[in-house]
């Protein structure tokens, strides 16, 4: 087999990887964001210091070469799902918060 040759299902499972990555992290980050009682545009914030911390760390764990692991540019690596789990991120951090600062 060719070294240019791209395996897609190692591709395809390197994404998949990637995107639970990034739920977990915004999982967490909306609990975070809830128990510290953040709140408006501040979590927000949170949440997308917290993703573009993340996509650095993976950036790095990938050695900064994302042509030997994934078929996307460094822009599209760090917008990639920013909004698919901002939903999961709201959820957490709506449920942090009242437990913690409601009740």
């Amino acid at each position: 087999m060719n070294e240019s040759t791209l395996d897609m299902q190692a591709i395809q499972e390197n994404t998949q990887f990637l995107g639970k990555v990034r739920l977990i992290s915004a999982v967490f980050s909306g609990l975070a964001a809830g128990i510290f009682g953040f709140t408006n545009l501040i979590g927000f914030a949170w949440y997308y210091f917290i993703y573009l911390f993340t996509s650095t760390l993976l950036l790095v764990k990938l050695k900064f070469d994302l042509k030997a692991y994934l078929l996307t540019s460094p822009l599209s690596f760090f917008v990639f799902g920013m909004f698919k789990h901002l939903m999961a991120f709201v959820l957490f951090w709506a449920l942090a918060y009242t437990v913690t600062e409601i009740y």
